[in-house]
């Protein structure tokens, strides 16, 4: 397993073939956040259809992880993910004290005094294995998993997705990253992990994923 500080964009989107579904259903999302602090908070899905959860950062108080994001067409999952990991990383130590962390403050590289400013160093770990990325999970925070984009988590509609194993990054390699927030133990008694996209609630199960991990993968988390 190797380490290095974590500098790269991470830029993976939607294919432009569902570009206007996507662009309708942002704006159909964004309505739904209007006023939604009135309303009450239901349990997400993919609570309810993924077998035999163990561990899910998402349940904690304060608003550890967020809601599924929709990043639209834009190359910024890398922002949400590192405003995710911030976030959960700020509200796991300081529970009284929770935040909600924007991506677009990583974007726009918004400065001077206004608002509460935190930093977290993150690193890039390439080549690690479920089993560390679990130990990550049940001892520590939330990670973000870096992979490779192919047809069969792009067109993701719920079903178990299995990581394949790393290609060599060439020019043509579209990369993208997601959140890990938890894991558990599907029918066949095989360990996957809860994963949270940013392509909004009509990708997945309503934003979310089953992912099994039998091969080497690289990951990004709070630097240990």
């Amino acid at each position: 397993m190797s380490n290095k500080m974590y500098k790269g964009s991470l830029g993976g989107k939607p294919g432009r073939k569902n570009q206007n579904a996507q662009a309708k259903q942002h704006a159909d999302e964004l309505k739904k956040a209007e006023g939604s602090s009135s309303k009450i908070i239901t349990e997400p899905m993919y609570r309810k259809v993924f077998h035999d959860i163990r561990k899910d950062w998402s349940l904690g108080t304060g608003q550890i992880i967020g809601p599924v994001m929709n990043q639209g067409l834009k190359d910024i999952c890398w922002a949400v993910c590192f405003s995710r990991l911030s976030q959960a990383n700020h509200n796991i130590d300081n529970p009284n004290n929770p935040l909600e962390f924007s991506y677009n403050d990583l974007i726009n590289q918004a400065g001077g005094d206004k608002g509460q400013r935190i930093a977290f160093d993150f690193d890039l770990y390439e080549d690690v294995d479920a089993a560390y990325i679990q130990q990550l999970l049940d001892d520590s925070y939330p990670v973000a998993l870096r992979l490779q984009l192919d047809f069969e988590f792009s067109s993701n509609k719920g079903e178990i997705y299995y990581l394949p194993r790393k290609e060599i990054i060439t020019e043509d390699t579209r990369l993208h990253s997601i959140i890990l927030m938890g894991h558990g133990i599907t029918k066949e008694g095989k360990l996957y992990f809860i994963g949270q996209n940013s392509w909004g609630t009509g990708w997945g199960c309503e934003g979310y994923i089953q992912i099994v991990i039998e091969e080497k993968c690289d990951i990004i988390c709070l630097k240990h």
